[in-house]
């Protein structure tokens, strides 16, 4: 079975953006082992700073240990 993907909205603030989970690109809420991980409509992840030097707020999104920790790991190529 191939990984679903996200569909998301970015909803722009003042000074981020907020990454926003829908469903995946099924339509469905649940992952491929039939569990709802996130709610439709919450939040993964934000994106603050500026376009130089953007940080990571991670909100939701599982992401190894980080979860709902601050980090830098996008970087403008």
């Amino acid at each position: 079975m191939l990984p679903k993907g996200y569909v998301c909205e970015a909803k722009p603030k003042v000074e981020s953006v907020v990454i926003n989970f829908f469903s995946y690109s099924d339509e469905s809420v649940k992952n491929k082992y039939g569990v709802q991980v996130y709610k439709s409509g919450e939040a993964l992840l934000e994106f603050t700073g500026d376009t130089k030097q953007p940080h990571t707020v991670w909100r939701s999104l599982y992401s190894g240990e980080v979860n709902g920790s601050d980090a830098n790991c996008f970087v403008l190529a």
